[in-house]
């Protein structure tokens, strides 16, 4: 295993360098993906092989990034699908982190963020109030708030330039995350596919003061979901409006239920364009390109 970076015992994650074979400097951020490991046993923390984490090769030509980008992944699966489809994204001067939720499932079945199976082992519906997993939520809710605050706090990366792409249970954790930053804390933007608002007494937890400062989002939702239905897309409307202002509740969310999608992650070239367009619109690029230029000059004022 690479040496450890830096260990977060609030959130159980070790960040580590990327490979010798790649090496890059966290300093000048020229990196794709940062090398995140969930750890469950610290005592274990020398015995973890290459395996519990995926690495991607960085671009050592690409601008210095501006951005993070992090997945969350839905019940049962795992960081890597998503590490593979942060690279395929390929956003401009953007690092890309995929984490693994830090709770393991039984008989090989994945990982879960949260604890949303009742007492016989069904799933607890989302439109379900249940007390239990709105405790688990709130767990998972503080474990990606530490790892944020690491990134903000260690690597002196602006909450501005954080931003957050969540699927399934994994938007359902980012949803709850957005509704509880402190009132002055705003990311760059989040994604929401197939999750957001969940019943529960977790809902009382958020902020309903309004002119908290607001988090760009992006919710798509199926009509023909049956496992995070359209109705909770209007729930998730409605808890946006009780804790920011109206006026950013109108520019700042926004919701499209797909007819004829199911719980599925992005499928259609029409919802990977809204999404790209949401990205183009809420990244913070610098002008690479007109920086390098001979002939601009530096006013001093």
């Amino acid at each position: 295993m690479d040496e450890v970076e830096q260990v977060h015992e609030a959130a159980r994650l070790a960040l580590t360098p990327p490979s010798r074979l790649y090496p890059c400097s966290y300093s000048q951020r020229r990196y794709r993906l940062v090398v995140v490991v969930a750890i469950s046993t610290w005592t274990s923390l020398t015995s973890l092989t290459p395996h519990t984490f995926a690495s991607l090769q960085p671009h050592t030509s690409a601008p210095v990034a501006q951005n993070v980008l992090i997945f969350l992944h839905g019940r049962g699966d795992s960081h890597e699908p998503f590490a593979r489809l942060g690279k395929q994204m390929e956003l401009p001067q953007t690092a890309v982190i995929s984490l693994r939720a830090p709770q393991e499932l039984p008989f090989g079945l994945g990982f879960t963020w949260m604890n949303d199976l009742d007492s016989i082992g069904d799933v607890i519906l989302p439109v379900t109030s249940h007390k239990q997993r709105s405790q688990s939520l709130e767990m998972a809710r503080d474990y990606i708030w530490s790892f944020l605050c690491v990134l903000h706090d260690r690597y002196s990366w602006s909450y501005s330039r954080l931003f957050v792409f969540g699927f399934s249970q994994g938007a359902c954790v980012a949803f709850h995350l957005a509704m509880t930053l402190p009132r002055d804390v705003r990311l760059g933007g989040m994604v929401l596919v197939s999750g957001g608002a969940i019943a529960g007494p977790h809902l009382s937890s958020s902020s309903s003061q309004g002119g908290a400062a607001a988090t760009p989002m992006l919710q798509v939702t199926g009509a023909a979901d049956d496992v995070y239905p359209a109705a909770l897309a209007e729930q998730s409307r409605r808890e946006v409006k009780r804790r920011y202002s109206q006026e950013a509740a109108i520019k700042l969310f926004t919701s499209l239920v797909r007819p004829g999608k199911g719980h599925a992650m992005i499928g259609s070239r029409e919802d990977m364009q809204q999404v790209m367009s949401f990205f183009s619109k809420h990244l913070y690029l610098r002008n690479i390109a007109l920086e390098n230029r001979s002939d601009v000059i530096e006013l001093q004022t």
